[in-house]
């Protein structure tokens, strides 16, 4: 009887270990694919001159600089691989608000990144450039990068879920060319904040 007790235990023991998320087994380590939504608000600063940052190190604008902000909101698909690396593809829209140049936009984007995991459990993202093509409003069909893509942390919940925000405000830049003839750069200068929650879906 005991045997018996045992070896129903073994194999209850053994199916939850096997259906539990990948996070759950292996705390450094995350594998499969993840849905995620999120949101995004962005301070951007067009400084008064070329010669001019268009923010202080403190992260204010320089004087002159024309202030504005941005919103977007984001639904993708990250990668996680167990060799700590991984890839996001996804669309956002982006609503951008005067004084600036006020518009909508729609876009396709993707990016690489590398993933760490502390024994505090706290969950760790570092970008690469992310790319990206304009599918809707006055830059349509133009393609853009966004450098330094900020880093961002959160944590992994029991179920699985991951819970992301901007691990520190950071100047990024947007930029893209009109092709005119000479072509125009427009370069977009910004501080952005962002928010994400990972589900699993494989």
């Amino acid at each position: 009887m005991r045997s018996k007790k045992f070896l129903l235990f073994a194999v209850v023991a053994a199916f939850t270990i096997a259906t539990l998320p990948v996070a759950a087994q292996n705390p450094t380590q995350l594998t499969g694919v993840y849905a995620a939504t999120g949101s995004a608000s962005c301070l951007i600063s067009m400084p008064a001159s070329p010669s001019t940052p268009p923010f202080y190190p403190n992260l204010t604008p320089t004087p002159g600089a024309t202030v504005y902000a941005e919103s977007l909101d984001l639904h993708a698909l990250y990668t996680f691989k167990a060799d700590g690396t991984g890839i996001v593809e996804g669309s956002e829209i982006a609503l951008t608000y005067p004084p600036g140049y006020a518009n909508a936009s729609r876009s396709q984007f993707s990016g690489s990144f590398t993933y760490t995991v502390g024994k505090n459990g706290v969950l760790t993202l570092d970008f690469g450039t992310l790319t990206g093509i304009f599918g809707a409003g006055p830059f349509t069909g133009l393609t853009y990068t966004v450098a330094p893509y900020p880093a961002a942390s959160g944590r992994i919940g029991q179920n699985g879920t991951l819970v992301l925000a901007s691990a520190a405000p950071i100047v990024e830049t947007l930029q893209f060319t009109i092709p005119l003839n000479p072509p125009l750069v427009i370069v977009v200068p910004r501080i952005c904040h962002r928010t994400r929650v990972l589900v699993p879906v494989d």
